[in-house]
């Protein structure tokens, strides 16, 4: 396994996300007229945090990536019989036990040996993700107008609506257009297949995010294909390029980006069945 002593590679990845159905994603905050106010930033800018685009991408992946490999991920779930100590805390005293008495070398093979590919990525306790997302700011500097839109709070008991409990929340309005952008290192082919099965729902439009997905119809999106530009290096002779001329060595944009992102799932998929 890559780890980050040294520097393999760099990904830079841009394009445009585009909400195809109306997204609220919750600030904690309200006004005099709406409960939940969508997040914003200090110019009144509606916006979408990369930590919540990272989290959405990351369930994707698992919700998929576990059909696929056998070990795909953990899910983060204590109850998981793999491995993976990221979300069992017993494994993860184990985990620092071992850390605690061996070298450095044999670390970082117990770490690739027990961690699942999703966390490999996404990162652990025990390693850094792979994979940085931007915050995403409205295209063109723009301020998004918000709607107002009516809920209804549950009862915990009766699991029905409770009476006399409407709250109010904001959401951005399907259509607006918002930049992406992901920073990955040190990828491997099997990393990079992990995420791209993602990457390729998010293309796709098999992809949500925010709240109140289930129950309002709230938050389908879609990262567009032509909007698509990768800018990589990969090894000693790609990084020399990058930092001498100030520039990537390798650019592809639109349907190249998707074809690599297909072609590295294929590759995962071949090898897990071989």
């Amino acid at each position: 396994m890559i780890t980050f002593e040294k520097m393999y590679n760099r990904y830079h990845l841009t394009g445009t996300l585009m909400l195809n159905q109306a997204a609220h994603i919750g600030s904690g905050v309200g006004n005099d007229e709406i409960d939940s106010l969508f997040i914003c930033d200090h110019q009144g800018r509606h916006f979408i945090p990369g930590s919540s685009l990272r989290g959405a991408l990351r369930s994707t992946v698992e919700r998929v990536i576990g059909v696929l490999l056998k070990n795909g991920s953990c899910c983060l779930d204590p109850m998981s019989d793999l491995a993976c100590p990221s979300g069992n805390r017993a494994k993860q005293e184990k985990m620092n036990e071992f850390v605690g008495k061996n070298k450095e070398t044999e670390i970082c093979q117990k770490i690739a040996t027990d961690l699942c590919p999703t966390c490999q990525i996404f990162g652990s306790p025990f390693l850094s993700s792979r994979v940085r997302l931007a915050d995403l700011f409205p295209q063109n500097n723009c301020h998004p107008q918000g709607q107002k839109r009516f809920g209804v709070a549950i009862d915990r008991d009766t699991e029905t609506a409770a009476k006399g409990l409407l709250f109010t929340y904001q959401v951005v309005e399907a259509g607006e257009k918002f930049d992406f952008e992901l920073w990955a290192e040190n990828m491997t082919d099997d990393n990079w297949g992990v995420l791209a099965i993602g990457l390729l729902e998010m293309i796709s439009g098999h992809f949500w995010l925010g709240g109140k997905k289930n129950t309002s119809g709230l938050g389908q999106c879609q990262l567009r294909e032509d909007s698509l530009k990768l800018e990589y290096f990969d090894g000693s002779s790609g990084l020399k390029h990058y930092l001498l001329k100030q520039a990537w060595p390798v650019i592809k944009n639109g349907g190249q980006v998707k074809a690599f992102l297909t072609e590295k799932v294929k590759n995962l998929l071949e090898k897990a069945a071989a």
